[in-house]
């Protein structure tokens, strides 16, 4: 366990990307991240963005700190930006899913999930 959360019964992060501002992807030219970092004026704007983000998650009172995922392109983190909605959206299922696995043992009323009915779901 790291130290800084050591004592913590649940330490708290954000998952996911924090949107890019606008100035972000002009800034790239169409280049991929790590060519763009080559240009000293996107490098200091990158991590100037970067201190902003992790100085509002400490503020917020997050205990583990993160990028937001700022550095991932499609040549660094292999995933086009335009899928994270789609990948939010299955793990949102996922997670009321299994959140009303614990309420069935609970014998809790179960939530129903619109999302997760097979009659919208694209699979064959």
């Amino acid at each position: 366990m790291l130290n800084a959360t050591r004592d913590r019964i649940l330490p708290t992060t954000i998952t996911g990307s924090y949107p890019r501002p606008q100035w972000f992807t002009e800034e790239l030219r169409g280049r991929g991240f790590k060519d763009a970092l080559g240009d000293a004026r996107f490098r200091e704007q990158y991590l100037d963005a970067v201190s902003c983000l992790v100085r509002e998650q400490e503020m917020a009172g997050l205990d583990i700190v993160t990028d937001g995922d700022s550095r991932f392109d499609l040549t660094v983190g292999g995933k086009s930006w335009f899928y994270y909605v789609i990948i939010a959206f299955y793990k949102s299922v996922a997670i009321n899913l299994g959140a009303n696995l614990v309420r069935r043992e609970l014998k809790l009323p179960e939530v129903e999930i619109a999302a997760a009915d097979p009659r919208w779901t694209f699979a064959g």
